[in-house]
């Protein structure tokens, strides 16, 4: 028979082992129905997220829990200003303070240096530049430490030396002879037309001709007037002292120059005659080797000054001759210490320059103590060279100090005038000095050469 294919798969298939099954029945119990509340999301969370968002932004979030804040005060700005200045003063003074303690002391050693590379500096040079340098740099070093001892030192003396330089003027020297090293400082005598020379390094007195504007030479040969070992009269000069001049109408119709040599002797040497007519005088006096170490004259008298014997002889002429005894100038016991004299001039008065620096005035015999130095700018003056013009009224006096580099002038009562300075230094190795009047020129020996400067028309001020 033909079998449908659902039957033909029971067929293949065992049978299962029917099972008993057991129904439960339970009674209908009709419950009743429970109405739930509709929860919105937007109602239930709205809210809080809302307020949680506003505490999360920028602004008051308004809480029924917080507290009422207090109003803060008014601001006041110009008492904030106040707090704030004050604030700042006190880190401006806590800063200046540590600067001072600890930086200051090593930023002021290092300006002192400075200044005292500055202060060598202009005192070679003797700059107005210079010394405002040095000036400005001691001032800096007081600005931090105001006890600085050195850099007061330094700042009193470049103000000294700005007023001073305030006050002098500088001359231009011009170089008219060069001259050799020598051991002694050398004579120098000027007349209207003439130099004459002193060299101690070759005991010879020369003359040397000079221009009519007085700052040059007219020749460049020198003449030879008188020298050691030459025959005079018969006779044999010997050592070189010191020379002067005899003005015209003493007794020497156009001057005369006095050349005096050791053991009293005198040679005289007029202009007009030339070198050929040269006269020896043997003078009176005890005058041994070396004693005598300057001569001068005033009118027609020769003074001698005799350091052995500690006293300056005069000789007054009679017929044109010094053979008479001469007189000493200091009484006994009265005369200052001659042996230091450094210079002599006479006008009617004494001058005399002393080893100390110190400058002294006598009349007959007698020191004149109306003549005190006044008015100089510092203390500091140090004189090694003095000359003395002749007019006992409007001449002046002129000191020239190596160690300051300049020449200091006077008056006859020893009032300060002013000083003269030269750019070049040679003050510094300066030997003698001479100023003539007509022309205006200032001479001197000085760095081995001799100098001539044009005086200008000072005005003091």
């Amino acid at each position: 028979t033909s079998m449908l294919p659902e039957e033909a798969e029971e067929i293949d298939e065992p049978e299962a082992e029917e099972r008993p099954r057991f129904v439960l029945r339970l009674p209908h119990v009709a419950l009743p129905r429970l109405k739930l509340p509709q929860i919105s999301i937007r109602q239930s969370f709205g809210p809080l997220v809302k307020t949680f968002g506003r505490a999360l932004m920028p602004g008051k979030v308004p809480s029924k829990r917080a507290r009422a804040l207090r109003l803060p005060p008014k601001e006041s700005p110009l008492l904030l200003g106040s707090v704030v200045l004050g604030f700042l003063l006190i880190i401006a003074f806590l800063t200046l303070t540590t600067y001072f303690r600890f930086g200051g002391a090593s930023r002021a050693a290092a300006l002192l240096g400075t200044a005292e590379t500055a202060w060598q500096e202009a005192y070679s040079s003797q700059a107005a530049e210079d010394w405002q340098r040095t000036l400005n740099l001691a001032e800096q070093v007081l600005a931090l430490d105001s006890r600085n001892e050195r850099a007061k030192t330094l700042r009193d003396e470049a103000r000294l030396n700005l007023d001073m330089l305030e006050n002098a003027a500088v001359l231009a020297v011009t170089q008219i002879a060069e001259l050799g090293v020598s051991p002694a400082p050398r004579r120098l005598l000027i007349t209207r037309s003439w130099i004459y020379l002193l060299n101690p390094v070759t005991d010879e007195v020369i003359g040397m001709p000079l221009a009519e504007d007085g700052l040059r030479l007219s020749s460049a040969a020198p003449t030879s007037i008188l020298r050691r070992g030459q025959l005079v009269g018969g006779n044999t000069v010997e050592h070189l002292v010191d020379i002067a001049w005899m003005s015209p109408g003493t007794g020497y119709p156009d001057g005369a120059v006095f050349i005096y040599c050791d053991d009293g002797v005198l040679y005289i040497y007029e202009p007009a005659l030339g070198p050929g007519g040269i006269t020896r005088q043997q003078l009176e006096g005890e005058h041994t080797t070396r004693a005598v170490t300057m001569m001068a004259t005033y009118g027609d008298q020769l003074y001698l000054l005799d350091r052995q014997q500690g006293q300056l002889f005069r000789y007054a002429p009679i017929n044109g001759l010094y053979n008479s005894p001469p007189r000493p100038y200091f009484s006994p016991g009265n005369a200052p210490q001659l042996q230091t004299a450094l210079n002599l001039n006479l006008d009617g008065r004494l001058y005399l320059l002393l080893g100390d620096g110190s400058v002294r005035t006598y009349f007959a015999g007698a020191e004149d103590l109306s003549f005190s130095m006044r008015g100089v700018p510092d203390t500091d003056l140090s004189p090694s060279v003095m000359y003395v013009e002749s007019d006992p009224e409007t001449g002046q006096i002129f000191l020239g100090d190596r160690q300051n580099e300049r020449i200091v002038v006077l008056d006859k009562r020893g009032n300060y005038l002013h000083q003269f300075r030269v750019p070049e230094g040679q003050l510094r190795q300066l030997e003698t000095l001479v100023v003539t009047r007509e022309p205006r020129v200032l001479y001197m020996i000085a760095a081995n050469g001799i100098y001539a400067a044009a005086l200008p028309e000072f005005v003091r001020r």
